[in-house]
């Protein structure tokens, strides 16, 4: 029964944990800054609550180890909460992925979870 109890618990931290570690919160400062250093970045629309946002967790937190993507900036946009950069990058859902190189946007995914997919995205940042 104790199990019952902590199972869920244990999954919401890893979920957590594992965000954390393929991005930072998004502050338009520090995306600015990014572009100026012309660095490849990657900026995640998360909604904690949806499945899809969690499964690009998991997919990008694997992705983003392999030595090819270690010099890739991640930041990631709260949907629920940072209305304002989600008009800037004119964003209207949820689990969206924009990658951006020397400071331009060069491509897009919403709603993508496969890993194949993903990492073709990612590819374009270089």
């Amino acid at each position: 029964m104790l199990a019952r109890r902590i199972f869920p618990l244990l999954l919401l931290l890893f979920s957590t944990m594992t965000l954390a570690r393929v991005g930072e919160p998004f502050d338009q400062k520090t995306f600015d800054r990014l572009n100026s250093d012309a660095r490849s970045i990657l900026v995640a629309v998360h909604a904690d609550w949806c499945t899809t946002c969690k499964a690009q967790v998991q997919v990008l937190s694997t992705l983003v180890q392999r030595p090819g993507f270690k010099s890739l900036s991640l930041l990631r946009i709260d949907f629920d909460c940072q209305k304002e950069p989600l008009s800037a990058f004119r964003v209207i859902e949820r689990s969206t992925l924009i990658v951006f190189r020397s400071g331009k946007e060069v491509g897009r995914l919403t709603g993508a979870t496969s890993a194949l997919v993903i990492e073709a995205l990612l590819q374009k940042a270089f």
